[in-house]
């Protein structure tokens, strides 16, 4: 046995400007004219809200100062060297704002404000209170003295002015500034009572003893006359409440507090739409969306406040207050309306999104990639609305819920599929020059970071460090920049690049295609979308003649509960019981419980029309699918506990996993690798120990060996020794079986398995290096897996033979998950014969595959065979050598490899050298246990 190793609603009521580096460019006119910021219960222009004076900012100019956004924000150290390098990009930004909106525009007021904040941290506080307050004028003249972004401003120059040792001329502004706040905000407010404090502290400095002492009683006596003891317990209470995510309390305080102001005299409208707002959140996180009412007052709040068009990705709240009406009227029987709202709120979130290093990005048209859990709720009411089977309407769901599924290993795949199409192409020289521009780029970070203590400050202060960290974030940002001009020339010279690199939703037609199809008679794709908590989700299921679409009869909860049941009782160690991890494989299971989650995804009549004439069955699983290969699921209702005579799923079909529906697209186009020379490059049976020793006992052919526990990082609350952990891992004798059965099938060269103490880290870089491991057909591992443990490993990794020569700690033998990444493979099949190294672990619930499988994908796999639990040595030997000989017998991957499943199931191919009949019975009785045949899926094309 092989070893284991949106709260954006609430957050925008507590309004709170951003920082100056985050806003320097404003949103085009268009977008902008209608936006409004909430201000105490006022609501008032956003300072983007005036129109330019000249003329909007060129493209180019734009594309600057996005990039010296980036750069301002990146890091707040602002001493020396750094703050004059910074100054000065600000001081470019105020140029262009000003050339194009005017100088008295707010827009160019707020940048000078940054240009001030790093004046300030020069030292050059008199230079930098000039600037804040000529900023404060222009912003006061255009928006009023009583605007948040005004109070905001005059907070930023009344620090300087402190800074500077003015404290008396601080102090009087900060009285002014109290004044504004108490008609705006109120007498009692937070914002009103955090004036108080800063004027007693500004008073201080200035020896004003006695009336700081009055301020700050005015203080005291302001902020505990709302807040008496028993509101400060409460608070209290809601904090713990809020930190253990206890979601339905939490609504239920908001509503009594909602009733209650209500019900009060004269209380402001605003608080109680807001009280409303803070309350449908808390009721959307807690799964319930019964009460419209609520729901209806949240989106109205949001339209009141923000008006009819998107704006920033702040504003994605309002398309969330969007879908949780929609996905109310649902829960309320109104599938009309509800398909209306879940339209405009996908549309509008989808305009928001994220860049490959999170920046924030906006899109000029809704992005159909976007807004993958929204559009899954779109797809569910327009069933609701017509469950017909009509082609149009089903297509239109189907491309809908398939943003769903975009996911690291989609990403991956596209990566490895524009790389290629980039390389048939001729374009290698310039996706080279990308890769290194790109790493580059990546090495400069590692360097910057590697400069900053856990603070993110410098840990060698002065001249130096300063101008060495600008030199290098300027060659960081000129690689940056010369990786994105390549990834744009190849999408504009290589055909089909940009369609690999980012698909949009594939059709049912697109499946079909006339020319080109990429469903293959014989085959039909199942697609799962599970939605959470008690809401059910839908099935879809097209081949290359028919389709149909179906609800799940069970709510995503109960699903997962019936997956954990089934799954623990194929691997007691994926129970919640830890010391279930005693337990062998193939104790006990329950084919009722198979064959009753089988009628659950698959039962319904027309998905079941749809894939009775298909022989393999390509399948699109949820994430909460992924633990459970589908060819244990059981379609015929079985009797007794024989689980030979069972009708698995996988007797009828051969079965492929994707991590999307355009995926199959994706690899059914690619153009054959020409790199390929060799059949097979394998690793197995390394030495953990360190004992080079190089003979070995020889070991009869089929023998069998222990099935052992599930090896885990043991916690140590220090830094683990991964070199000693691993020297402590057992041999595994038999994968030398699984690499002479895989060396014989692929008439391997010795050369290319390596085995003992030579399956090393070391090597396999080596060869990455070389072009050798890019040359191979087949990459394929047997070994220990280890999965992800908080703390210990943050992802999960393969056990190869430590490199006790070296005290580089790359070579400590853990093949860890970044490491995978940076390999370069072309391989169109990886093996990883380990133990989990298929499902996503508890650490990833939200991946549909685990960090092993996507670091193989991106390094450059077309496919994958991953193991679902722990590995018995007495069947991957076999498995191996009888899914290599079926395919170079013809068959395609998806089918040797259900061929190979049935040859342990029905122990035709188990080979067991023992005079002991007893044992032969006893032995392929155990193997017919879906934990034996089932350990593998292949994810890939058929």
């Amino acid at each position: 046995m092989r070893r284991l190793a949106s709260l954006a609603l609430l957050g925008f009521l507590a309004w709170s400007s951003p920082s100056p580096a985050a806003t320097l460019l404003p949103e085009p006119w268009e977008i902008q004219q209608v936006k409004t910021i909430t201000c105490g219960a006022r609501v008032q222009p956003s300072i983007a809200s005036f129109p330019p004076s000249i003329r909007q900012p060129t493209a180019a100019e734009i594309a600057e100062i996005r990039e010296i956004e980036k750069d301002l924000g990146a890091w707040d150290e602002n001493s020396g060297a750094i703050a004059r390098a910074r100054e000065l990009k600000a001081r470019r930004v105020v140029a262009i704002l000003g050339a194009t909106y005017g100088s008295d525009h707010p827009v160019t007021a707020r940048a000078e404000g940054t240009v001030a904040l790093y004046l300030g941290g020069q030292g050059r506080q008199a230079e930098a209170t000039e600037v804040y307050s000529a900023a404060v004028n222009k912003l006061a003249r255009r928006l009023g003295a009583e605007h948040c972004t005004v109070i905001e401003a005059n907070e930023d120059l009344a620090q300087s002015l402190l800074a500077e040792g003015k404290n008396a001329q601080a102090a009087a502004l900060i009285r002014r500034r109290l004044v504004v706040a108490e008609r705006v905000f109120g007498k009692n407010s937070d914002q009103r009572n955090a004036l108080v404090d800063e004027l007693a502290d500004a008073l201080d400095r200035d020896r004003q003893s006695a009336d700081a002492v009055e301020a700050r009683t005015m203080a005291t006596r302001a902020a505990s006359a709302p807040i008496p003891t028993e509101q400060l317990r409460e608070q209290e209470e809601l904090s713990r409440l809020y930190e253990n995510k206890q979601w339905p309390l939490l609504a239920a305080y908001h509503r009594a507090e909602a009733a209650k102001l209500a019900h009060t005299p004269g209380a402001d409208p605003a608080r109680i739409r807001q009280q409303l707002v803070v309350l449908a959140g808390f009721l959307a996180m807690s799964g319930d969306f019964s009460d419209e009412a609520v729901f209806r007052a949240a989106a109205a709040y949001a339209d009141e406040t923000l008006g009819p068009k998107p704006g920033r990705s702040e504003y994605v709240f309002q398309a969330e207050a969007w879908a949780n009406l929609g996905r109310s009227l649902l829960v309320n029987g109104k599938p009309q309306e509800a398909v209306e709202f879940l339209s405009r709120a996908c549309d509008q979130s989808s305009l928001f999104g994220y860049d490959d290093d999170f920046n924030e990005v906006t899109h000029a048209q809704p992005d159909p990639r976007a807004a993958g859990d929204c559009r899954i709720d779109h797809a569910y009411a327009m069933r609701r609305l017509s469950p017909s089977d009509d082609i149009a309407r089903i297509d239109e769901a189907f491309r809908l819920v398939q943003p769903a599924f975009v996911s690291e290993a989609t990403r991956s795949l596209g990566r490895t599929a524009a790389r290629m199409v980039a390389i048939a192409a001729g374009k290698g020289a310039l996706l080279a020059e990308g890769d290194k521009a790109t790493g580059e780029a990546r090495d400069v970070a590692i360097a910057l970071s590697g400069q900053e203590d856990d603070n993110g400050n410098l840990k060698i202060r002065g001249g130096t460090a300063a101008d060495q960290r600008i030199a290098l974030e300027g060659r960081g940002a000129g690689q940056k920049r010369r990786a994105g001009e390549v990834s744009e020339q190849l999408q504009r010279e290589v055909s089909g690049y940009a369609d690999f690199l980012n698909p949009l939703p594939v059709g049912i037609d697109d499946l079909r295609g006339r020319d080109r199809p990429v469903l293959r008679p014989g085959e039909a794709m199942i697609v799962w979308v599970i939605r959470p908590r008690d809401r059910q989700g839908l099935v879809f299921a097209v081949s290359a003649t028919d389709q149909a679409w179906a609800d799940l009869p069970l709510s995503g909860a109960q699903i997962a509960e019936k997956m954990a049941a089934l799954r623990a009782m194929i691997d007691p160690c994926s129970s919640d019981q830890p010391s279930r991890c005693g337990e062998d494989l193939g104790h006990n299971f329950d084919p009722a419980l198979a064959h009753e989650l089988y009628t659950v995804l698959l039962g319904d009549p027309a998905i079941a029309r749809v894939i009775g004439p298909a022989k393999t069955l390509i399948v699109v699983p949820s994430p909460m699918l992924a633990a459970l290969p589908p060819g244990v699921l059981v379609p015929t209702a079985s009797s007794g506990a024989n689980a030979a005579k069972v009708d698995w799923l996988v007797r009828s079909k051969a079965i492929a996993v994707l991590p999307g529906v355009a995926e199959l697209r994706t690899l059914r186009r690619l153009p054959a690798s020409q790199s390929q020379t060799k059949p097979l490059f394998m690793m197995a049976e390394p030495d953990f120990s360190g004992h080079r020793t190089t003979a070995r006992p020889q070991l009869a052919a089929g023998a069998i060996f222990p099935v052992s526990r599930l090896a885990r990082i043991p916690a140590s609350g220090h830094e683990p020794d991964f070199r000693q952990i691993v020297s402590r891992l057992p041999g595994l004798p038999g994968t030398r079986l699984e690499a002479a059965e895989m060396q014989q099938a692929f008439a391997a060269g010795p050369g290319d398995v390596l085995l003992y103490d030579a399956a090393t880290e070391e090597a396999l870089r080596a060869r990455s290096r070389s072009g050798e491991l890019a040359s191979a057909r087949v990459v394929a591992f047997a070994t220990h897996g280890l999965l992800p443990q908080e703390d210990v490993l943050s992802d999960g990794a393969l056990a190869l033979s430590p490199s006790w020569r070296s005290s580089d700690p790359e070579n400590d033998g853990l093949l860890t998950v970044p490491e995978i990444a940076t390999l370069k493979l072309t391989a169109e099949l990886v093996v990883l014969s380990a133990c989990n190294t298929g499902a996503p672990s508890a650490e990833e619930a939200q991946a549909n595959f685990s960090g092993l499988a996507r670091a193989f994908l991106f390094a450059g796999a077309r496919a994958l065979l991953v193991s679902n639990w722990r590995l018995d040595d007495s069947v991957a030997p076999t498995l191996m050598g009888k899914a290599f000989a079926e395919m170079n017998a013809g068959a395609d991957r998806a089918t040797a490899f259900q061929r190979a499943s049935l040859a342990i199931l029905d122990g035709d191919g188990v080979k067991v050298h023992s005079g002991d009949d007893e044992l032969q019975i006893a032995i392929r009785a155990r193997q017919s246990h879906p934990a034996f045949w089932g350990a593998f899926t292949y994810i890939g094309a058929p």
